[in-house]
């Protein structure tokens, strides 16, 4: 996780960007132009800034110039320009003062997020770069041959006398051999092996030779950082959990095998205390573990309570004419709806727990009267996660909750297959209608590619009517592409709705040709 400072005077950008940002893990800090860029700055701290050019009080090119004359401590944080001003004379003035980056508007946020990511990269080289700059006349600079002979337990003691006790550790948790056994029946202990090798590999040729590396069987990595900074930590955590499931993927073309976690905390160890033993690992394990079961405890708690109590909405479906539709969708007050998504994407939940989030929430639903009303004479489209569909038992259950809600509430269900794969032209399977009676199917996009090689026609036979996509991700489509590909759906018999569309935006969302729409 990177702190990142966003400076953009558009207030409906600026929240995309922030929301962005935070789906990928990061933690990001809002600015409204660039002299409130420098106060977040002073108080922050961020390790990247993007910034807007043409803002009021103080513009991009003034807010850089005074980063770099003022603030000399940022001098490896990566810049970004982002604007919409595309000539190649404002390119190069950027790059002049010293800009590392520039994406020109509308943003095409995959690649917004490779750029982020390249000059974090960058980032860590050169800070690694600066540091390693010979010591003053009567220190000893420690030699890279030096740190390479040290083992785990000696590096790890080191880490620990030099900050005083603290050790700032991560651990990143490959599959396990009983989900490798379900997904790779007889092959599951090679396979864990072999990723785990792979794993290695990867922290070698990515990590610094001054952090303590210790293989934890049968499928996780234990990290003590040398550097003492969580966000930088969390960081390179998640790029080298991207760089093995890139690597796992590369071998074994499976997103399940690919699948790796990471976990980071900062633990007190006695810096008087000796550290001899490889035991000292499976402690500081132990105590991760323990956090983390007690961070897991806490989140399934505020997606409990979020899911039985938090305030519910029925929002209304708006056909081309801005007229509302009979389709209403079920939905979180914004905030609430922000809070879940990230805790979802954070963790892995078993399907048990997320099966009795719909459970609780149904309950809510089939009780009160007012959503009985809500929803009378016309029809309910809920949300439902792709990973509880394509498996059977988990499917079964779905279905079974799905038909009692469908009698208590006397209304049609609909059902959206959200958090769809990259890749579900590989799962056809789960985009069968689901036999809960006379509903059609709405699947939704995040980016076009997901559509791989799937007929239309074929989409139609399976009953998949509709695909939806979030304001947030149209906007990153080539406008022509996804107008042409919703009037080719709109041919086939599958129609498109473009949904989440934030305040004032209903317009800008309307020029796509979308069958339905729907605002946050």
């Amino acid at each position: 996780m990177a702190k990142i400072l966003v400076v953009e005077d558009e207030i409906a950008l600026r929240e995309t960007l922030v929301e962005e940002l935070t789906d990928e893990g990061h933690l990001a800090i809002e600015a409204g132009n660039g002299r409130e860029g420098l106060e977040r700055l002073t108080v922050d701290s961020p390790d990247m800034i993007i910034s807007d050019i043409t803002m009021p009080e103080m513009n991009g090119y003034q807010f850089l110039r005074s980063v770099k004359e003022k603030h000399p401590e940022h001098e490896f944080t990566p810049f970004i320009f982002l604007s919409a001003l595309s000539d190649r004379s404002d390119q190069l003035k950027g790059l002049r003062l010293g800009v590392d980056d520039y994406l020109t508007k509308p943003v095409d946020f995959d690649l917004l997020m490779a750029k982020v990511e390249l000059n974090l990269r960058r980032q860590i080289v050169q800070s690694k770069r600066a540091k390693s700059v010979p010591a003053p006349a009567g220190e000893t600079a420690p030699k890279a041959a030096e740190q390479e002979n040290l083992t785990a337990i000696e590096k790890l003691a080191a880490i620990i006398n030099q900050n005083q006790g603290r050790l700032l550790v991560g651990r990143i948790e490959t599959l396990g051999i009983e989900d490798l056994e379900a997904a790779r029946a007889g092959e599951s202990a090679e396979i864990a092996a072999q990723i785990q090798q792979l794993a290695i590999g990867v922290l070698r040729e990515q990590l610094g030779l001054e952090n303590a590396v210790h293989m934890l069987p049968p499928n996780a990595l234990l990290i003590a950082f040398a550097d003492q900074d969580q966000d930088k930590a969390d960081s390179k955590l998640r790029e080298l959990r991207d760089a093995i499931w890139e690597a796992s993927f590369s071998q074994w073309n499976d997103e399940a095998i690919a699948a790796a976690t990471t976990q980071s905390a900062v633990l007190t160890i006695d810096p008087q205390r000796p550290i001899e033993d490889e035991a000292i690992f499976a402690e500081i394990d132990e105590r991760l573990r323990r956090e983390k079961d007690a961070a897991g405890a806490a989140d399934r708690a505020t997606l409990l309570d979020n899911h039985r109590s938090k305030r519910l909405f029925a929002l209304k479906l708006l056909t081309p004419a801005s007229a509302p539709s009979k389709i209403k969708m079920l939905n979180f007050e914004k905030s609430v709806l922000m809070q879940n998504r990230k805790l979802l994407n954070e963790r892995r939940y078993e399907r048990d727990f997320l099966l009795d989030l719909y459970a609780s929430l149904f309950k809510r639903l089939a009780e009160k009267k007012a959503f009985r009303q809500a929803f009378a004479n016309g029809a309910m489209l809920l949300p439902i996660r792709f990973d509880l569909v394509d498996e059977a038992d988990a499917r079964d259950r779905m279905i079974e909750l799905c038909k009692d809600l469908k009698e208590r509430l006397g209304t049609t269900i609909i059902i959206e297959l959200i958090d769809t794969p990259d890749r579900f032209h590989a799962h056809l399977d789960a985009l069968k209608p689901l036999p809960i009676g006379g509903q059609v199917h709405f699947v939704e996009l995040r980016r076009l590619e997901q559509l791989g090689s799937l007929e239309l026609g074929q989409l139609k036979d399976m009953g998949v009517a509709f695909f939806t996509m979030r304001m947030k991700h149209v906007v990153q489509q080539d406008p022509a592409v996804l107008r042409h590909l919703i009037q080719t759906l709109h041919d086939s018999g599958v129609k498109f709705c473009i949904k989440e569309i934030p305040d004032g935006r209903l317009a800008e969302a309307q020029q796509f040709g979308a069958h339905l729409y729907s605002m946050h």
